[in-house]
Protein backbone atom coordinates (compact mmCIF):
# COMPACT_ATOMS: atom_id res chain seq x y z
CA UNK A 1 0.00 0.00 0.00
CA UNK A 2 1.69 2.98 -0.98
CA UNK A 3 1.33 5.90 1.64
CA UNK A 4 -0.50 8.99 1.50
CA UNK A 5 1.00 12.55 1.85
CA UNK A 6 -1.03 15.18 3.27
CA UNK A 7 0.38 18.72 2.66
CA UNK A 8 -0.61 22.51 3.39
CA UNK A 9 0.54 25.00 1.26
CA UNK A 10 3.00 27.07 2.91
CA UNK A 11 5.58 28.33 1.76
CA UNK A 12 6.26 28.02 -2.21
CA UNK A 13 10.18 27.67 -2.57
CA UNK A 14 9.80 25.08 0.88
CA UNK A 15 7.27 23.27 -1.01
CA UNK A 16 10.20 21.32 -3.72
CA UNK A 17 12.74 20.87 -1.20
CA UNK A 18 10.14 19.17 1.65
CA UNK A 19 8.80 17.16 -1.31
CA UNK A 20 12.14 15.58 -2.65
CA UNK A 21 12.39 15.15 1.23
CA UNK A 22 9.21 13.08 1.34
CA UNK A 23 10.04 11.24 -2.01
CA UNK A 24 13.59 10.02 -0.65
CA UNK A 25 12.08 8.95 3.03
CA UNK A 26 9.28 6.86 1.35
CA UNK A 27 11.79 5.39 -0.66
CA UNK A 28 13.72 4.46 2.66
CA UNK A 29 10.61 3.27 4.28
CA UNK A 30 9.49 1.11 0.52
CA UNK A 31 13.47 -0.52 1.14
CA UNK A 32 13.16 -1.21 4.04
CA UNK A 33 9.80 -2.93 3.83
CA UNK A 34 10.95 -4.83 0.80
CA UNK A 35 14.11 -5.89 2.97
CA UNK A 36 11.64 -6.79 5.94
CA UNK A 37 9.22 -8.52 3.50
CA UNK A 38 12.29 -10.85 1.99
CA UNK A 39 12.91 -12.28 5.48
CA UNK A 40 16.21 -10.16 6.54
CA UNK A 41 16.32 -8.13 9.01
CA UNK A 42 14.47 -5.17 9.17
CA UNK A 43 17.16 -2.97 10.39
CA UNK A 44 19.76 -3.97 7.41
CA UNK A 45 20.85 -1.01 5.92
CA UNK A 46 19.07 -0.62 2.09
CA UNK A 47 22.02 -0.77 -0.83
CA UNK A 48 22.11 2.89 -1.77
CA UNK A 49 22.76 4.09 -5.52
CA UNK A 50 26.01 6.55 -5.43
CA UNK A 51 24.62 8.64 -7.35
CA UNK A 52 21.96 8.65 -4.66
CA UNK A 53 23.43 9.02 -1.84
CA UNK A 54 25.31 12.20 -3.64
CA UNK A 55 22.16 13.44 -3.58
CA UNK A 56 21.39 12.80 -0.20
CA UNK A 57 24.56 14.59 0.91
CA UNK A 58 24.04 18.14 -1.67
CA UNK A 59 20.49 18.20 -0.02
CA UNK A 60 21.67 18.51 3.57
CA UNK A 61 24.30 20.76 2.60
CA UNK A 62 21.55 22.81 1.03
CA UNK A 63 19.70 22.46 3.80
CA UNK A 64 22.09 23.33 6.39
CA UNK A 65 22.81 26.35 4.66
CA UNK A 66 19.42 27.80 4.31
CA UNK A 67 19.01 27.08 7.80
CA UNK A 68 22.18 29.17 8.67
CA UNK A 69 20.84 32.32 5.97
CA UNK A 70 17.72 32.34 8.09
CA UNK A 71 19.69 33.01 11.10
CA UNK A 72 21.69 35.89 9.77
CA UNK A 73 18.38 37.11 8.38
CA UNK A 74 16.61 37.55 11.69
CA UNK A 75 16.62 40.21 13.58
CA UNK A 76 18.49 40.72 16.72
CA UNK A 77 16.69 40.90 20.52
CA UNK A 78 19.07 42.24 22.10
CA UNK A 79 18.08 40.97 25.66
CA UNK A 80 17.05 37.31 24.40
CA UNK A 81 20.45 37.15 22.52
CA UNK A 82 23.33 38.26 24.93
CA UNK A 83 21.53 36.16 27.99
CA UNK A 84 21.14 33.21 25.71
CA UNK A 85 24.54 33.26 23.89
CA UNK A 86 26.42 33.43 27.73
CA UNK A 87 24.12 30.07 28.48
CA UNK A 88 26.04 28.97 24.94
CA UNK A 89 29.35 30.07 26.10
CA UNK A 90 28.98 28.55 29.44
CA UNK A 91 27.83 25.33 27.83
CA UNK A 92 30.63 24.97 25.04
CA UNK A 93 33.06 25.76 28.49
CA UNK A 94 32.11 22.22 29.90
CA UNK A 95 32.31 20.64 26.28
CA UNK A 96 36.06 22.03 25.84
CA UNK A 97 37.05 20.14 29.32
CA UNK A 98 35.12 16.92 28.24
CA UNK A 99 35.77 16.59 24.67
CA UNK A 100 39.02 18.56 23.44
CA UNK A 101 36.69 21.05 21.02
CA UNK A 102 37.23 24.51 21.05
CA UNK A 103 34.75 27.32 20.77
CA UNK A 104 35.52 30.06 18.28
CA UNK A 105 32.02 32.14 18.47
CA UNK A 106 28.16 32.24 19.19
CA UNK A 107 25.97 34.72 18.08
CA UNK A 108 22.20 34.12 19.07
CA UNK A 109 19.35 36.70 16.77
CA UNK A 110 15.70 36.41 18.05
CA UNK A 111 14.87 32.37 17.65
CA UNK A 112 18.42 30.99 16.52
CA UNK A 113 21.93 30.84 17.87
CA UNK A 114 25.13 29.69 15.57
CA UNK A 115 28.02 28.34 17.53
CA UNK A 116 31.01 28.28 15.45
CA UNK A 117 33.41 25.11 16.51
CA UNK A 118 36.77 24.04 15.83
CA UNK A 119 38.30 20.22 16.46
CA UNK A 120 42.27 19.84 16.11
CA UNK A 121 41.67 17.88 12.86
CA UNK A 122 38.79 16.58 10.29
CA UNK A 123 38.91 13.01 12.22
CA UNK A 124 38.85 14.39 15.70
CA UNK A 125 35.34 16.42 14.51
CA UNK A 126 34.10 13.20 12.95
CA UNK A 127 34.52 11.65 16.49
CA UNK A 128 33.39 14.19 18.90
CA UNK A 129 30.87 16.45 17.08
CA UNK A 130 27.94 14.00 18.63
CA UNK A 131 28.43 15.62 22.10
CA UNK A 132 27.00 18.68 20.60
CA UNK A 133 24.20 17.33 19.25
CA UNK A 134 23.59 15.42 22.68
CA UNK A 135 24.67 17.59 25.53
CA UNK A 136 21.96 18.93 27.87
CA UNK A 137 22.21 22.65 27.19
CA UNK A 138 20.57 25.35 29.41
CA UNK A 139 19.03 26.75 26.11
CA UNK A 140 16.91 22.73 25.12
CA UNK A 141 17.12 24.12 21.40
CA UNK A 142 16.83 21.63 18.48
CA UNK A 143 20.30 21.39 17.11
CA UNK A 144 22.17 20.78 13.73
CA UNK A 145 25.48 20.47 12.80
CA UNK A 146 27.16 19.62 9.32
CA UNK A 147 30.58 18.18 8.81
CA UNK A 148 31.37 18.30 5.20
CA UNK A 149 34.72 16.57 4.55
CA UNK A 150 38.30 18.99 3.96
CA UNK A 151 40.94 18.33 1.43
CA UNK A 152 43.04 18.03 4.33
CA UNK A 153 42.04 15.98 7.22
CA UNK A 154 45.09 16.92 9.25
CA UNK A 155 44.28 20.91 9.66
CA UNK A 156 42.20 22.21 12.41
CA UNK A 157 38.56 21.74 11.42
CA UNK A 158 35.59 24.31 12.43
CA UNK A 159 32.02 23.22 11.42
CA UNK A 160 28.90 25.60 11.95
CA UNK A 161 26.13 24.56 14.58
CA UNK A 162 22.46 25.74 14.42
CA UNK A 163 20.60 26.23 17.41
CA UNK A 164 17.17 26.54 16.33
CA UNK A 165 15.43 28.13 20.00
CA UNK A 166 11.81 28.78 19.20
CA UNK A 167 9.92 26.47 21.14
CA UNK A 168 12.48 26.60 24.11
CA UNK A 169 12.18 30.78 23.65
CA UNK A 170 8.00 30.08 23.46
CA UNK A 171 7.91 28.28 26.27
CA UNK A 172 10.45 30.28 28.96
CA UNK A 173 7.51 33.01 28.26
Amino acid sequence: MQPTLATERANPSTDDAQRRRMLDLERRVAAMEATAEAGAHPQAEAKVAPEDLEAEQHRNVEMHEQAVARHWEEPVDKAWSSTTAKLFEDDFDTLEQKEGLKLVSVDCRTRSCLATVEWKTFDEAQQGFDAILHHLYAANCTREILLPEPNDRTRPYQATAVFNCEAWRSAQR
